[in-house]
């Protein structure tokens, strides 16, 4: 019983922030939701789902968080072929559904599968085994690259079949990112990161929609009524919101003019009902998990457990990149791209990996204090 309390404080620092993001995400849904519509069942439906997301994301969290790190370690390989068969799968017609003219999701009876979270989480697995299983006291050997190159060309090119380009070049900067503080020569990583760049820079100019999406970025209320929409009623919330904003409940961007107001924009909805401060509060408590990771990383890596480190690393740099990802969209100072406020918006998908993601934090830390 002492032993199960003391390991339920080690993740005090941690959980404590990621609860609080959670609660302010259920406020936040809920009003992105049912204001204007209360009478609306499906409105009320979008506020309970998420409740149970949420307790799904903390079963998720319980659950990896006793699983040991040697589990992961041991099968980093079937983990990533999982995550290539996931984004497989999803193309096959009958069993990827296409939603907005994109395939990546997966119907399983009432729930859906989005197979590039998971991914997300299998290829953070993957990656820090595989990195930590070549490290040499001089830093990481060129042939510690191939396999994960390959494996990760495979995916992404199964990725952009969907179209999910944003993903890619998420998944890369994760990757590359993790190569870095495992010890990859400065050399190596400039000419992989250039490689990658030309690669991902052509891509994105050789599709018509994702060039017009960046045409509109550059000035979105030139294009106010079709690619800038999003971004330019973003803008507005922002703006309306000033220091303190308009109040709970009471946005108006929310009411049909923002999309996906309670996922990929909720952080406007913050601004424009909660003001400065408001959003001032989320960036401060992301600030605060990312920074109780990193420490869990920085732990790990001075016991010499450079999987583990990694592992921990690689998730604060996920969620953290995620998290500064959605509002520089929300902001309008990068371009948009369907991606959700991690623990805040609306998303089973998001929230479940989110949750077993921590849950790997959590065994990093649990197993540093037994060891």
């Amino acid at each position: 019983m002492n032993a199960a309390m003391r390991n339920y404080q080690l993740h005090a620092p941690l959980v404590m922030p990621a609860l609080l993001l959670c609660l302010v995400g259920l406020v936040m849904v809920s009003s992105a939701s049912l204001s204007g519509s209360l009478e609306t069942p499906s409105s009320l439906a979008v506020a309970l789902r998420h409740g149970v997301y949420l307790g799904g994301a903390l079963l998720a969290f319980l659950v990896v968080s006793c699983v040991p790190l040697d589990f992961w370690r041991s099968n980093r390989v079937l983990l990533m072929g999982l995550a290539i068969a996931l984004c497989a799968l999803v193309l096959v017609d009958g069993v990827g559904v296409e939603v907005k003219g994109a395939q990546r999701w997966i119907d399983i009876g009432p729930v859906s599968l989005q197979p590039i979270e998971p991914t997300k989480w299998l290829v953070l697995v993957y990656i820090a085994a595989t990195l930590a299983k070549h490290a040499e006291p001089g830093g990481l050997p060129l042939r510690s690259y191939l396999e994960p190159v390959i494996a990760l060309g495979v995916l992404s090119a199964l990725v952009y079949q969907q179209p999910d380009f944003g993903s890619i070049v998420l998944l890369w900067i994760l990757v590359l990112a993790m190569a870095f503080l495992a010890g990859m020569r400065l050399s190596h990583l400039l000419a992989i990161g250039a490689t990658s760049v030309a690669a991902l820079g052509f891509l994105a100019v050789t599709a018509s929609y994702r060039l017009d999406r960046l045409t509109a970025f550059l000035n979105p209320w030139q294009f106010a009524t079709t690619e800038g929409y999003q971004s330019v009623q973003a803008q507005i919330a922002f703006g309306r919101g000033e220091l303190l904003g308009l109040g709970l409940g009471d946005g108006v961007q929310k009411l049909s003019y923002l999309p996906e107001a309670h996922n990929d924009f909720i952080f406007a909805v913050i601004a424009e009902e909660l003001g400065f401060l408001g959003t001032s509060v989320v960036v401060l408590l992301f600030a605060w998990l990312i920074g109780c990771i990193l420490r869990v990383g920085r732990m790990a890596w001075r016991d010499d457990d450079r999987f583990a480190a990694l592992i921990a690393w690689g998730v604060g740099i996920s969620i953290g990149l995620q998290a500064l990802i959605n509002f520089g969209v929300n902001l309008g100072v990068l371009p948009t791209k369907g991606l959700t406020l991690p623990l805040v918006s609306y998303g089973g998908n998001s929230l479940l990996v989110t949750g077993a993601m921590l849950g790997l934090v959590a065994r990093v830390d649990k197993e540093q204090e037994c060891s």
